[in-house]
């Protein structure tokens, strides 16, 4: 893989990509409060990197599929997107953030490309900037009453 690391072959990749994974799935609660989501939110950043990065630089990746499988990609994807409802607003905007990033990263320069393709991406997308927009609508709202209420 040159573009990336040369001395990362495929199997280390989907350890890299395995842990990022799990740590979707921590949880830790200690005297700082909420851990957990911050480790979360440093594993969607993370996966979305990596996959931009594979997916960019997919052209000089030989047998690219062994570095990222489709199935793991969507599976993912999935995961990310659970973080998408997530109860804190931090970690809702961090997912779907990079989110937003992964619809907007050209597929990868291999045959079968279409393997990588986000089901429903492009309803998704056109849902998905709906709510943004509407959240962000809602927040500027919100600052200008807190701003209104402080004077």
């Amino acid at each position: 893989m040159k573009l990336i690391c040369p001395d990362l072959d495929a199997e280390r990749m989907c350890g890299f990509i395995e842990v990022l994974d799990g740590g979707l799935d921590d949880y830790t609660m200690d005297e700082r409060g909420d851990v957990g989501s911050w480790v979360r939110m440093a594993c969607i950043q993370g996966l979305t990197s990596i996959f931009e990065a594979l997916f960019r630089d997919s052209g000089n990746i030989p047998e690219f599929a062994s570095f990222l499988p489709p199935q793991r990609y969507h599976s993912v994807i999935a995961r990310i997107l659970r973080q998408g409802v997530e109860r804190l607003d931090n970690v809702r905007q961090i997912a779907g953030e990079c989110f937003l990033r992964l619809f907007r990263t050209p597929l990868p320069s291999v045959p079968c490309q279409e393997e990588w393709r986000i089901k429903g991406s492009e309803l998704m997308t056109k849902l998905f900037l709906r709510w943004v927009t509407t959240y962000l609508s809602y927040l500027r709202i919100s600052s200008r009453i807190v701003k209104l209420q402080t004077l």
